[in-house]
């Protein structure tokens, strides 16, 4: 979080931090936050200043748009926000390791734009109980508490994954799946390329998505998963170059990006049904 915020009491498991913070009166301000790992807080003042927030994934910023009371910060996604002034407020944080959260939840390190939306303004009762509970615990700490801590943190973990499910489902971008210039990004540069096809995060940031979103969204459009596409291509060129080329395998398994011809043989194998040098000499038998 920001500089300035005080601590007044926390509680930690191996996995879960919880911590109650207060600050003090603000002017305007413009800041900009990056967590090492996923968190949620709760502004548990009724007034905390109205303020803006976006997210900058790695497809480029979002819109500025209204910071609610209750915020999901993803790890290593910098939020900035701007506020004209705050009054005096408090807080409480629930910070998950990150490994455990992306278990539990089953986010990663991409988020696309419908999520991040979501976490700016949480619209979800469920969480903020939690969060309320965690916060007259952590005041006030109880036999057990870390047992309580642990417990809400999973079934917060889940009401998380719930939501953000909720968000990307509503999201007219996931109704529809790829745009039909998407589409012809990702052909155009699986196609194109001589050698190994571009990774998913390449292919993500040329469609201005996040890498599941690209996933969910090519599989909605085309029926088929976007690897299983990229291996098709593969195949094509490796067709081509054995039929129209006398490049040994070896060079041809280079230039496809396979690390050995091995490789390169049970992959072609698996996609046309039959050995590259069976393929090579049928081909020129035709």
């Amino acid at each position: 979080m920001a500089e300035n915020w005080i601590i007044d009491a926390q509680l930690r498991t191996p996995d879960i931090a919880v911590v109650l913070m207060t600050h003090g009166a603000t002017g305007p301000l413009r800041r900009t936050h990056r967590m090492p790992d996923h968190s949620i807080s709760l502004f548990l003042t009724p007034d905390y200043g109205e303020a803006q927030g976006r997210y900058a994934s790695g497809a480029g910023p979002t819109r500025f748009a209204r910071f609610g009371p209750l915020s999901i910060v993803p790890a290593d996604i910098p939020l900035s926000v701007r506020s004209l002034g705050a009054p005096p407020r408090r807080l409480i944080s629930c910070r998950f390791d990150r490994q455990r959260f992306e278990r539990a939840t089953g986010l990663g390190d991409t988020w696309d734009d419908a999520e991040l939306a979501a976490c700016l303004d949480v619209r979800g009762e469920r969480i903020k109980a939690g969060l309320q509970r965690l916060a007259r615990e952590t005041e006030a700490p109880g036999f057990a508490s870390d047992l309580l801590v642990e417990g809400l943190g999973l079934t917060m973990m889940a009401e998380i994954a719930r939501y953000l499910r909720g968000a990307r489902d509503q999201s007219p971008m996931t109704r529809g799946g790829l745009a039909p210039w998407q589409i012809r990004r990702i052909a155009e540069a699986v196609e194109s390329l001589p050698d190994a096809p571009p990774s998913l995060s390449e292919l993500a940031a040329l469609c201005g998505i996040g890498s599941r979103h690209l996933m969910r969204g090519f599989k909605q459009s085309t029926g088929r998963t976007i690897s299983d596409y990229a291996e098709e291509a593969r195949a094509k060129r490796a067709m081509r170059l054995l039929s129209e080329t006398d490049m040994a395998l070896s060079d041809i398994a280079r230039q496809l990006g396979f690390a050995a011809q091995s490789g390169f043989s049970h992959a072609f194998r698996r996609a046309v049904g039959e050995p590259p040098s069976a393929f090579r000499r049928r081909a020129r038998l035709d």
